[in-house]
């Protein structure tokens, strides 16, 4: 069963004086991209929230355990700064978590 991530990230130290459209930029985020890939992550979607000044990313990955561990690289790695991150429940899911059904 598909595992849903609801993350708030920012930059990584890995990105620090990278040039964005730079050849450097590029490699970071193939590097990124890898990473994701190797993980089997799905980007639903990813928004820029200035009113957070974060990025918001919603992904799904084959089961708990791949998405910590690709979250941890992420983090250990300087790619991303989580603010937040948890899983994402589909709300008729959790209407019957809360409900007892």
């Amino acid at each position: 069963m598909a595992y849903t991530t609801v993350s708030i990230v920012r930059p990584g130290s890995a990105w620090d004086g990278i040039v964005s459209g730079s050849e450097e930029w590029a490699s970071t985020f193939g590097t990124v991209m890898g990473v994701l890939a190797e993980h089997s992550a799905e980007q639903l979607a990813n928004y820029w929230v200035p009113g957070l000044a974060a990025n918001v990313s919603i992904q799904t990955y084959p089961d708990r355990n791949t998405a910590l561990r690709c979250q941890q690289q992420m983090a250990s790695r300087g790619f991303l700064e989580y603010q937040h991150a948890g899983e994402g429940i589909p709300m008729e899911e959790m209407v019957g978590i809360i409900s007892g059904d």
